[in-house]
């Protein structure tokens, strides 16, 4: 017989099996209301709703097919601020300005969402961290000065954690971010930073000794400097290959961003993880993010 039917075979069989889980799983909390015990046990913080629901949404990912799948998305964000050159097209297109991020921030709290940095990302993939939290990473690509003047005051008014990805050999440059002001955010508690390579530089298909240098070396000189593991990294124009996959791999890396967009994920996307861009998303954002299916 050939492969394909076997495969048929397997996957009703899977839908079957996670069919009667889901249903047991429901009507034992049917039982248990009827009596009481599912109030009981709120009450007592044993079960809560909010984990109720994530099992459910876990139950029904894996009878979508999706059974190593967590949908844990992963705002990609680049400049914050009011922009003073209209001609200046790039910079527009990839902005969102301070009121908006502000609301992004206001309707993600209100949800109910937690804020991860990408750095838990390996912990929660591989089980070794509670998976049924409503949770959302926030994450800056390029180091620009206002994360620090717009960014920063707005992530402690709302007691949120961002990434920060810093192009190493712009450190102190007109426009970014200067050393004394990351020492501070780092400090904070609030900030991660992240290698983002020493100048920018477009990994894909590059000259391998060249990806190589650009990814460790950018690690060992924001390790140097500030005196903490740089545990994640960002491609540059979320351009990269296999080569630059092993090389982040090699260089100690444990997790990195693309800008493919997506917000399911599982452990086998851990150096490939998909990002959301934020000026795609309409209307209130942690409704948006409820709704993302891809």
């Amino acid at each position: 017989m050939s492969s394909n039917y076997h495969r048929t075979r397997r996957t009703i069989r899977a839908y079957f099996i996670m069919g009667m889980v889901y249903m047991l799983f429901i009507i034992g909390l049917l039982l248990a209301s009827s009596n009481g015990r599912v109030a009981t046990y709120l009450h007592k913080d044993i079960l809560k709703p909010a984990q109720v629901a994530c099992y459910i949404q876990r139950l029904n990912q894996a009878l979508l097919l999706r059974p190593n799948k967590i949908q844990l998305p992963i705002l990609m964000y680049h400049y914050v601020e009011y922009v003073k050159d209209m001609g200046d097209k790039k910079r527009q297109l990839m902005n969102i300005e301070p009121h908006i991020f502000e609301q992004h921030l206001k309707d993600l709290t209100s949800a109910g969402y937690q804020t991860l940095l990408v750095r838990d990302m390996p912990r929660i993939l591989t089980r070794k961290a509670d998976v049924c939290i409503k949770a959302v990473v926030i994450s800056f690509d390029d180091g620009y000065a206002d994360f620090y003047t717009d960014v920063f005051p707005l992530l402690k008014k709302y007691h949120v954690k961002a990434t920060v990805y810093i192009i190493a050999d712009y450190i102190g440059k007109p426009g970014f971010l200067t050393e004394a002001q990351i020492k501070e955010m780092l400090a904070d508690g609030s900030v991660e930073i992240g290698s983002h390579t020493l100048d920018h530089y477009y990994l894909k298909r590059a000259v391998l000794a060249e990806q190589k240098r650009q990814i460790v070396e950018s690690k060992k000189l924001l390790e140097e400097k500030f005196k903490v593991r740089i545990s994640t990294f960002a491609y540059p124009f979320g351009a990269f290959d296999d080569h630059t996959v092993n090389y982040v791999k090699e260089a100690s890396y444990s997790a990195a961003v693309t800008v493919e967009p997506g917000a399911h994920i599982s452990a086998e996307d851990i150096y490939t993880l998909p990002r959301i861009r934020p000026e795609k998303l309409k209307g209130n954002i942690a409704e948006a993010l409820a709704g993302y299916t891809k």
